[in-house]
């Protein structure tokens, strides 16, 4: 079969294996490639021994992996799968991550000699992953232990690709020991720490308050969920810059999210720890968009702008447009919020329809930023 259950996968890398790890060049990152961070660890355990590369050329090996990400990006994969394919004479190719979990048949469809592996592995999150390894990442990496205490969320937003790589919520039994003395940042990448269950949450939180460590919740916390008990906790945790995140998605949250910000800084968690993730493109309007990034401002929380793509997109062109955008709209928002969190300020920016009068507009653009639904 080519979709491969997890101890498939796992019995495919271990014992004593020689494993490729290909990261297709796609587009630049600077995230490290965490999969095949924690593929690289498992193997070693094993006595296996591993290779790094963009591009797999015929190396002698007992397997290779490949990780995907976007699915807009899959043209980049597919050439990469079948340069793999047609060089490993025989080797097995195994290929995960998010366009492998999301769009697994089409995938498959244009190469279908690979073995597939769609969500997550549960053992490989409790293995901490290999940071040794060269990759292309930024070196700001290098001092941060990245680890999920959980996975899933119960929001299956209609725009969100989580439910369909992690459907199920799962506790990770064994994430304190994923985050290292020797580093000074920890990434929480829980995709909604926030409503797991309540001794759990109050477990993370608290190691984090006492750890020392400057913390970034890189997948957010609900701006629902945002209790008085849970601002206080809050408070006693060291962020990084940028660290407490949440998202103002939609107008439906307006007031929630407002409060939840409110009761953060009244029991004391800084305004440069706040970001919130703006959703843009696709079912508001311009103006409605502009709405929630200027309220995020308006709290002294970094607005910043998420373009929204559809998850069944495979190539970047044409560009997605939302029906009450314009894809120059759409790029100058992006632009100028990306600018105005910068500055903290969009005031110093500006407004944006000011701004947007000195750059070059056509009369559908002005339609769609004075549309309403």
């Amino acid at each position: 079969m080519p979709i491969l259950v997890e101890q498939d996968m796992l019995s495919m890398l271990a014992p004593n294996r020689r494993v490729f790890l290909l990261k297709p060049k796609y587009r630049t990152t600077k995230y490290p490639p965490l999969g095949l961070m924690k593929i690289a660890a498992y193997v070693r355990q094993h006595g296996g021994k591993i290779k790094f590369g963009h591009h797999y050329l015929g190396e002698p090996c007992d397997a290779i992996c490949v990780t995907t990400l976007f699915t807009y990006d899959s043209a980049a994969y597919i050439q990469a799968l079948k340069q793999a394919v047609n060089l490993a004479n025989g080797t097995p190719v195994i290929v995960g991550g998010i366009y492998a979990s999301v769009l697994p048949d089409h995938l498959l469809g244009k190469v279908p000699e690979v073995h597939l592996f769609k969500g997550y592995s549960e053992v490989l999150d409790q293995i901490v992953p290999e940071y040794a390894l060269e990759t292309d990442a930024d070196s700001k990496w290098d001092q941060y232990s990245m680890v999920f205490t959980s996975r899933g969320c119960p929001n299956h937003c209609a725009y969100c690709v989580v439910g369909k790589i992690e459907p199920g919520q799962w506790l990770n039994p064994r994430w304190r020991d994923m985050i290292l003395n020797d580093r000074p940042f920890v990434m929480i990448s829980d995709n909604n720490l926030s409503a797991t269950p309540h001794d759990h949450l109050i477990k993370v939180l608290h190691y984090l308050s006492t750890s020392r460590k400057a913390v970034t919740f890189n997948g957010g916390l609900d701006c629902k969920r945002i209790t008085p008990e849970l601002a206080e906790m809050l408070s006693h945790i060291t962020f990084s810059r940028y660290g407490m995140r949440m998202a103002f998605d939609r107008i439906a949250e307006n007031g929630i999210f407002q409060n939840a910000v409110t009761l953060l800084k009244q029991y004391g968690v800084p305004y440069q720890a706040l970001m919130a993730y703006v959703l843009f493109n696709f079912n508001d309007t311009p103006k409605e968009a502009s709405y929630r990034a200027y309220e995020c401002t308006r709290f002294r929380v970094r607005a910043y702008p998420q373009m929204f793509q559809p998850i069944m997109q495979t190539s970047r062109k044409p560009m997605y447009v939302g029906k009450y955008w314009t894809a120059r709209l759409a790029a100058y928002f992006r632009k100028f919020w990306l600018l105005a969190g910068l500055q903290r300020y969009s005031g110093k920016c500006g407004t944006f329809e000011h701004w947007l009068k000195t750059q070059y507009m056509k009369d559908a653009d002005w339609a769609a930023w004075h549309s309403s639904k």
